[in-house]
């Protein structure tokens, strides 16, 4: 039972869209109005910017904040990417990943037949 329970009710899809969609059904938060929901809104936003500067400033104590906005900053170009597409070379992308793969075969190898990474694994392999 959260701050945000009265909104429960709306975060679930209708039966259809369900079946429809599954977990990418859309939930019903569109139906839900009122103050109450301002408010929740509200605190949510309050909520994930207290997380913000929390994450901030221990990233800072740890000397990683350069590469968290590296982080964000390359997210920027994959969303960029997700939502637009972009151009390929299907030829060249074939042969980089036929040279890349040829690198990393062996390294695969050697990962995969060594008895001391393998045994620190659940289950092995």
């Amino acid at each position: 039972m959260g701050y945000d329970s009265d909104m429960d009710e709306y975060l679930e899809p209708e039966t259809e869209e369900k079946k429809k969609y599954g977990a990418n059904a859309i939930n019903t938060i569109h139906m839900a109005h009122g103050p109450r929901l301002h408010a929740i809104v509200a605190m949510d936003s309050l909520f994930t910017y207290w997380l913000y500067e929390d994450l901030t400033a221990e990233l800072q104590q740890k000397d990683c904040l350069s590469g968290y906005k590296f982080f964000i900053e390359a997210q920027k170009a994959l969303d960029r990417a997700t939502m637009n597409g972009m151009r390929l070379d299907e030829k060249k992308m074939a042969e980089h990943k036929a040279h890349l793969t040829s690198l990393l075969q062996p390294l695969y190898e050697k990962i995969m037949n060594h008895s001391v990474v393998v045994s620190k694994w659940d289950g092995g392999y």
